[in-house]
């Protein structure tokens, strides 16, 4: 992502350019569309599964560091058990921050795919609270929970054995603070003092670090001139700063 040589074996880069892939369309998915969660999955595990996209059809087990600690539900019943999952969803008037754990939880209990179902959980609980509010595209949920990766197979262990999800909720809700802090601890003190222009510009660079003062124009709602003295401003405050010129990007700097 910096324009850097990485190493890794064949199927770490191929989750990996998944998971760019499929972030791109953060903002083009709908959560409640069950149809969206199987394309999705098809563009995370396309390069490392030749059933991506689809339903497993055969039968599971969810490990730890222990070994097992979930049988997940025969594949017969996953057609069922997942459209039942997304009519709640569709219908349900909880709040997000609860509708993202209560789903997260579900889905990994299911556990529809042959693999990538971590992953996809983690993506669809981002994928929920971004439509909320759209600063959860630059919150790292993803790598709370998954640093908190002992706690969370224990978590979904003692749900199963108990045969509800309110330790996993507690759990969720948890890593959602903790991520909010991470992102909070580094950048809130500066983002803090800037204007709205500002916090507008570096939401659309999060999204898009290639992003040309033009297409900011036509977002934020002021002129080029008026962007590109916004982004003098933001670098001169070392937040951001640009890499390669005029065919480079942008980086925002913690």
């Amino acid at each position: 992502m910096e324009g850097k040589r990485v190493l890794g074996k064949v199927d770490e880069i191929a989750e990996e350019n998944g998971a760019i892939a499929l972030y791109k369309q953060l903002g083009n998915l709908n959560y409640k569309d069950e149809r969206e969660l199987l394309k999705s999955h098809k563009i995370l595990m396309n390069e490392l599964l030749k059933t991506a996209g689809t339903y497993r059809t055969s039968d599971v087990g969810v490990g730890g560091e222990d070994g097992v600690v979930h049988v997940a539900p025969p594949s017969g019943q996953i057609p069922k058990q997942m459209g039942d999952l997304f009519h709640w969803l569709s219908t349900t008037d909880e709040h997000p921050l609860i509708i993202c754990s209560v789903f997260h939880y579900e889905f990994e209990f299911i556990h529809p795919f042959i693999d990538g179902n971590g992953r996809m959980g983690r993506f669809w609980q981002s994928l929920i609270l971004y439509n909320w509010n759209n600063y959860f595209s630059v919150i790292p949920i993803e790598s709370i929970v998954r640093d908190k990766q002992q706690e969370y197979y224990k978590v979904l262990e003692e749900c199963g054995a108990s045969g509800e999800s309110t330790l996993f909720i507690e759990f969720a809700l948890q890593s959602i603070l903790e991520a909010i802090d991470t992102v909070g601890s580094k950048v809130g003190s500066r983002v803090g003092n800037l204007t709205d222009n500002q916090q507008m510009i570096i939401e659309q660079v999060q999204l898009n670090n290639k992003i040309s003062a033009s297409k900011l124009s036509d977002i934020v709602g002021i002129s080029k001139r008026k962007i590109e003295e916004n982004l003098a401003k933001l670098k001169k405050q070392g937040i951001l700063q640009r890499l390669g010129g005029t065919r480079g990007y942008w980086e925002i700097l913690k």
